[in-house]
């Protein structure tokens, strides 16, 4: 029975982990999909995959006597857990959320004062890393032995605008997680109770399987998930979590979100520094033709702008990026490179011109 399990590790709000993702389970075909998210809250789980819902939306949960204690799970239209859920809708697999529960989360933030404790986020500049630093900044080691700029790069690369669905692509992305785990284990008290609930809810599904289980999480839980935990060590784990909110003492719902504020950290936070650019890549895939589309569309926002880019220049963009890829020994050409070739042909250089429309660009407006 064991074997009928089947671990997807991706990133939150990743458009190439939704794509594989997609293509992993319906080559599956499971019968339950277990998804990270507070257990409790799972008969909200259908209402996402509603065809009126719009996205982006966010599950929120919040203490009634103290709304300042609160807690957020966004989800985009390119996020691996709404197509997972959607899927899972429309092929009347089981679903369910398996972490540990919104009571617990609430409870434990509002006796220990606490913020929601999320994903590692991937770093916003290069830092050089000590063995202690890996849970922090896990992907920022990797890129820099890659020669990327920071970890966001590199998961862009690898994962996200990858045009090639390589079937071996979950299987690397957990080799690589447990080596990072290995070489320095997260400790953190609250990381170990999660994936300490997680084994027990996937416990739990194997017993009433009657097919194949699909459990998606954040790749960083994955290696801890498959490792084989006495129940009696996870509730041991789990026992000094023994604040819980009764139902009338917290109150959850899907809320309207913002592009915007994809980028924060919160729930399924994940340091997504381009929503818009992600959309992109969801919407128009990767290919030189959808890049040529990013371009314009960076074009036109400077044209609006006040700034004269001719047809021309987003040619030499076009080229430029190419150029830049294979100078810094890339497959292909990804956001770096379109931010400097526009800034290059477009903004003559000029960091300034740049500015005036990044925000608008690669964050976005829609609500």
């Amino acid at each position: 029975i064991m074997s009928t399990i089947h671990y997807f590790g991706i990133r939150h709000h990743g458009p190439g982990s939704s794509r594989r993702l997609l293509a992993a389970l319906n080559a599956l075909m499971p019968t339950q999909v277990l998804i990270e998210g507070p257990s409790d809250l799972t008969d909200l789980m259908p209402l996402l995959a509603h065809p009126e819902m719009q996205l982006p939306v966010a599950l929120m949960s919040f203490v009634t006597d103290n709304r300042s204690a609160s807690i957020y799970y966004p989800f985009a239209d390119y996020s691996p857990e709404y197509q997972a859920i959607c899927w899972a809708s429309q092929h009347g697999a089981d679903l369910r959320f398996i972490d540990l529960p919104m009571a617990t989360q609430l409870a434990n933030m509002v006796s220990d004062n606490e913020t929601v404790e999320d994903e590692p986020t991937e770093p916003t500049e290069p830092t050089e890393q000590k063995a202690s630093e890996v849970w922090e900044d896990p992907l920022a080691v990797l890129a820099a032995i890659a020669g990327y700029e920071d970890g966001e790069s590199w998961w862009n690369q690898i994962l996200e605008q990858g045009a090639a669905d390589e079937p071996t692509l979950f299987a690397n992305i957990e080799a690589t997680m447990t080596a990072l785990r290995s070489y320095q284990p997260d400790e953190r008290p609250r990381t170990l109770q999660r994936e300490a609930f997680m084994r027990l809810q996937i416990a739990e599904a194997v017993k009433a399987a009657t097919g194949p289980i699909a459990v998606i999480c954040g790749a960083w839980h994955l290696p801890a998930l498959r490792q084989n935990f006495s129940k009696k060590a996870d509730k041991q784990t789990l026992a000094p979590l023994t604040a819980k909110l009764s139902p009338k003492q917290f109150c959850s719902t899907w809320v309207p979100w913002t592009s915007t504020r994809l980028s924060l950290a919160s729930g399924y936070g994940a340091g997504v520094d381009a929503p818009q650019w992600y959309q992109h890549l969801w919407t128009h895939g990767y290919s030189e033709q959808s890049l040529v589309h990013w371009l314009t569309l960076t074009a036109e926002k400077l044209r609006t702008a006040g700034t004269t880019v001719s047809t021309a220049s987003i040619i030499e963009a076009t080229r430029l990026c190419q150029s830049l890829a294979q100078v810094r020994q890339r497959p292909s050409a990804g956001f770096e490179e379109a931010r400097d070739a526009a800034i290059a042909c477009f903004c003559f250089g000029n960091q300034l011109l740049w500015q005036l429309i990044s925000s608008e660009l690669l964050q976005g407006d829609v609500v």
